[in-house]
């Protein structure tokens, strides 16, 4: 008996369809929206990456709209070539990414050093940041971290410099605090690292898609393996050519 059911095939119902236009996520814009006037220098390495990827993802589109119009060459054809165009911008676009993340990473390293370096003991104090650390210690813990909060910068250095069981906290904390007032005395530096560890979130986390996005430009799901097929099919032809 005949078939009568005209529903889909389950496997074809939530087939994708080819890409219509790339990712929001891969858009350079999401770099701008962290970033201000100060800190943009910063992270236009992020952005230019997006920049290459969100075009090159349009660009194998684009042709694959344009080479759909083509009538003269058939469909395995008109993909083989919008695969070749796929190659190239895949390849570009996560060498940019891989770049951008090297360089933010290698950033962002060399300013963590810079808000987490030790500190050092208030020449000027002397014998004072041995008896602040003696009455650091001497106090309960509420106590001491309500006084560290508000104090100065020379108690603050005579507590932080040396190790912390002599002001009765611990390294956990006195690394923490020492981070703090690097930030509070170098805003700058601070929020240059921040915006930096954003862009770095958002091409880790977003990059990927590139592959994703390009194998969906081609044709939709599935694409890459059709280029396969068709490419051995004329490396088969090729052969067969050579031997006759």
């Amino acid at each position: 008996m005949a078939n009568t059911d005209s529903r889909p095939t389950p496997h074809l119902i939530n087939a994708p369809k080819p890409l219509s236009a790339p990712t929001p996520s891969l858009d350079p814009g999401n770099i701008d929206h962290i970033a201000d006037e100060q800190t943009a220098p910063y992270v236009s390495v992020a952005r230019d990456a997006l920049k290459v990827a969100h075009e090159g993802i349009q660009s194998v589109i684009d042709a694959r709209r344009t080479v759909a119009t083509n009538t003269a060459w058939s469909d395995d054809a008109k993909l083989l070539r919008v695969a070749e165009l796929a190659d190239t911008r895949q390849e570009r676009a996560t060498k940019a990414i891989d770049s951008a993340v090297t360089r933010l990473t290698q950033g962002i390293t060399a300013l963590e050093t810079s808000l987490n370096a030790p500190l050092t003991q208030d020449s000027n104090a002397g014998p004072i940041n041995s008896e602040i650390r003696a009455h650091m210690k001497a106090l309960s813990s509420a106590e001491r971290s309500k006084l560290l909060d508000a104090a100065d910068q020379t108690t603050i250095r005579a507590v932080l410099s040396a190790p912390g069981y002599l002001s009765g906290i611990s390294e956990e904390e006195r690394a923490l605090r020492v981070n703090a007032f690097h930030r509070a005395t170098q805003p700058e530096v601070a929020k240059r690292a921040d915006v930096m560890k954003k862009a770095l979130s958002i091409l880790e986390t977003n990059g990927p898609l590139v592959l994703t996005q390009i194998e969906q430009a081609i044709g939709g799901a599935g694409a890459w393996h059709k280029v396969s097929r068709a490419r051995a099919m004329v490396k088969k032809s090729e052969e067969a050519l050579k031997l006759a």
